[in-house]
């Protein structure tokens, strides 16, 4: 992270990660194994491939801050393995741009969650209320014309005769759900699906080097845990 304050680190086509010393020397190798973890928590951003293909690593607003804080404090790095490096997940800043942005992030999901979940629930009433309306309506049509087979369907614009209301003793309700029906077909309410997968959360934008930033991170000590 030292590096990518101080402006010479790069990603490479070949997906190998170098510190410049000058930007025509092919620069040093360095381990890349950091480089998705500090992205994915915010520390460190990609920016635009140059012409060579070359995107140069920059620290992000909170990157700056953790490096700055690291210079000022110089904490022992922790021993651990190549493998568990790149297993954990980094813990955005606590209380940094990163953190915001998932939290926001996290509300705007639950309030999508909750819109598509009382979504949910009205279709569900609407299609309870449809089988009410067609079982009366189906039952009414099975008794004028003396179907006694449950599963038979009912025969759609069928609308009984005053003759048959009065015969059958037809619910003046039931008249008007046929007559209605017959008129305009209430197709069956459909419950909706949700396809909607999380989005990823956009990389946060680099920050804008200045003159502080170059002096302060310039002679960065390569050999210690937040080098890169």
């Amino acid at each position: 992270m030292a590096s990518a304050a101080a402006g010479c680190l790069y990603h490479y086509p070949d997906g190998t990660l170098r510190k410049l010393s000058a930007p025509v020397q092919p620069g040093r190798a360095v381990s890349s194994h950091r480089l998705p973890r500090l992205t994915e928590a915010g520390f460190l951003a990609l920016g635009e491939p140059d012409a060579l293909g070359r995107r140069p690593v920059r620290v992000t607003g909170d990157g700056r801050q953790a490096v700055a804080v690291w210079k000022r404090w110089r904490p022992a790095p922790a021993a651990k393995a190549r493998e568990e490096e790149w297993r954990e997940r980094l813990r955005p800043l606590l209380g940094g741009e990163q953190e915001a942005r998932l939290a926001e992030r996290a509300r705007e999901d639950e309030q999508q969650r909750r819109a598509d979940r009382e979504a949910f629930y009205e279709a569900v009433d609407r299609l309870h209320a449809w089988k009410d309306r067609e079982e009366r309506m189906r039952a009414a049509w099975a008794a004028v014309n003396g179907v006694r087979l449950r599963f038979q369907r009912r025969q759609a614009g069928r609308v009984p005769t005053a003759q048959e209301i009065g015969e059958h003793r037809l619910h003046p309700a039931v008249v008007a759900d046929l007559r209605a029906d017959a008129a305009h077909p209430q197709p069956k309410p459909e419950l909706p699906r949700s396809s909607r997968r999380p989005q990823e959360l956009p990389p946060p934008p680099a920050a804008e080097p200045d003159a502080e930033q170059l002096d302060l991170f310039a002679t960065a000590d390569t050999n210690s845990g937040l080098a890169g």
